[in-house]
């Protein structure tokens, strides 16, 4: 009987679990199943519809499952998510390995963000830098300092250095810190002649300078940097170190550098002459313009003070009634208080006579008081002689004690030296 019992029930199991099988075959429809993307936006927006998704696609989720995970995790539906792995862990399917990649993946984004904006944009000052130059008939000798004076201290080494050299102009620029001063360089110049590209060098020079050798176009004299219309920087100048070395071979070419600063510092004369000129007509007009404004400021000025005179007596009528008004207050209260101070003697002399009733009961009061109190306090005396007695008959016996024991002290050495004496008899 036992073994049918076993074999009925093994049977039964048996095709219960061919039924389930079936019944989640003939539920999978790969034909019918929607992306994650869909499934995203219709289902995953009702958590609720979720577990009925799984149990209708288990197999289709075996395969597909890391997608939706990464799609939860990137568009941050947390509430889902949760609910979408606790239904996975339910039917034990191993999803940990896909949640852990999609979520280094975030992680990663979200740093390279985090690295990108937590510091602070860092505000820079644009100068044009102090630099010099030269020529032989080949090639242009440029010398850059990372300042923007000659005589100052500059930056030793340049970040960010950008380079653009092109036939007719070169751009230079470059990012440092001087002291708590963000500089950024930017030399830009346009040539007078063309130069060669190929054939030109640049190279870092002495600390925080920096050197460029271009190679002329055509072989001769250029008898200026920039080209017409550009105007030299205050700061650019003759380097004279490399000018000196090629001098023998710029003899016959160079023109005479006094006539050059001759002209150069007449123009500048003219310059600043027309710069005054201009300057006294423009204060000549100013004048001439104040002049034909007075009267009519005056003018203005008049109607103004015609106008606001009776506004003023408008404001000082007002002003005198607000005073009278507060006078008038001002001697009401004093009525209230004269009349009050009258009231209050009223007012105190049935006080005085309760009071003059009142203490004879509060002397009689404080009379039986110190009556009862005076038995209290004899009691307490006698408990403190008492006391004191048996202090002293306790003083007493210690000292009885102490005699005692004084007489009993010969009596123990007598008995030890006895003692003593016997055991060496006895040796």
């Amino acid at each position: 009987m036992k073994y049918f019992k076993k074999l009925f029930q093994s049977i039964i199991i048996f095709i219960s679990l061919i039924s389930l099988s079936n019944s989640s075959f003939v539920n999978y429809d790969p034909s019918n199943l929607l992306s994650c993307d869909e499934l995203y936006s219709v289902i995953f927006t009702n958590i609720s519809k979720i577990t009925e998704y799984i149990d209708e696609n288990i197999y289709y989720l075996k395969q597909k499952y890391p997608e939706c995970i990464d799609l939860l995790v990137n568009n941050g539906r947390l509430e889902a998510l949760d609910y979408y792995l606790d239904e996975l862990d339910k039917r034990r399917i191993e999803y940990r390995k896909d949640l852990a990649k999609s979520i280094r993946h975030i992680k990663e984004e979200l740093e390279d963000v985090n690295i990108k904006y937590r510091f602070q944009k860092i505000t820079y000052k644009n100068i044009f830098p102090a630099s010099q130059w030269a020529q032989s008939l080949d090639n242009i000798f440029i010398e850059i300092k990372f300042a923007h004076r000659h005589d100052s201290p500059g930056c030793l080494e340049v970040e960010d250095k950008k380079i653009d050299l092109k036939e007719d102009s070169l751009s230079f620029t470059g990012t440092c810190s001087l002291g708590d001063d963000h500089i950024r360089i930017e030399y830009n110049v346009n040539f007078a002649k063309k130069i060669n590209v190929a054939l030109s060098t640049n190279e870092l020079g002495a600390v925080g300078r920096y050197r460029f050798t271009l190679k002329k176009a055509e072989r001769g004299f250029w008898e200026k940097l920039l080209k017409d219309g550009e105007e030299m920087h205050s700061n650019m100048r003759i380097w004279y170190e490399m000018k000196e070395k090629y001098q023998d071979e710029l003899m016959g070419y160079e023109k005479d550098e006094n006539e050059e600063n001759d002209k150069d510092n007449k123009e500048k004369e003219n310059d600043k002459d027309d710069d005054n000129n201009k300057e006294d007509n423009k204060n000549n007009n100013k004048k001439e313009e104040k002049k034909v404004e007075e009267p009519k400021k005056e003018e203005v000025k008049n109607e103004q003070k015609k106008v606001e005179e009776p506004k003023k007596e408008e404001i000082k009528k007002e002003e005198v009634k607000k005073e009278e008004k507060k006078k008038d207050e001002s001697k009401k209260e004093e009525k209230k208080k004269e009349e009050i101070k009258k009231e209050e003697p009223k007012k105190d002399i049935p006080k005085k006579e309760e009071k003059k009733k009142e203490e004879p009961k509060k002397e009689e009061i404080k009379k039986e008081e110190k009556k009862k109190e005076e038995p209290k306090k004899e009691e307490i005396k006698k408990k403190e002689e008492k006391k004191e007695e048996k202090k002293k008959e306790e003083v007493k016996k210690e000292e009885i004690k102490k005699e005692e024991k004084k007489k009993e002290e010969p009596k123990k050495e007598e008995k030890k030296k006895a003692e003593s004496e016997k055991k060496k008899q006895k040796n």
